[in-house]
């Protein structure tokens, strides 16, 4: 499984409403933390960005059991989220079978 994310985040400073723009280009998605459960492995899936103004900004989701989305989380330091990213697991894609 790998994420999937497309879209702008579009964020609201909570004290001023000034509206400041993520693109999907700022994230690197890496797996964070992993662990051995009663289903299976859970893993969970983390993309951080450290804005000038609005300070740190994170997106999870995370993989139990595997191959399954569990739950997706966005936190972005008690500012507005106004739009977020679609974020979700999707399957790797496939290489294509070689002829022999």
């Amino acid at each position: 499984m790998r994420v999937y994310c497309r879209g702008t985040a579009k964020i609201a400073h909570k004290e001023t409403g000034e509206t400041f723009k993520i693109e999907r280009d700022e994230l690197d998605w890496q797996c964070v933390e992993s662990q051995e459960r009663a289903m299976g492995r859970e893993r969970h899936h983390q993309a951080e960005v450290d804005h000038p103004t609005l300070g740190p900004l994170s997106w999870s989701l995370w993989e139990y059991p595997e191959g399954t989305q569990d739950r997706r989380e966005t936190n972005c330091n008690d500012h507005t989220v106004i739009e977020d990213f679609d974020f979700r697991l999707e399957d790797e894609p496939r290489s294509p079978a070689r002829s022999t």
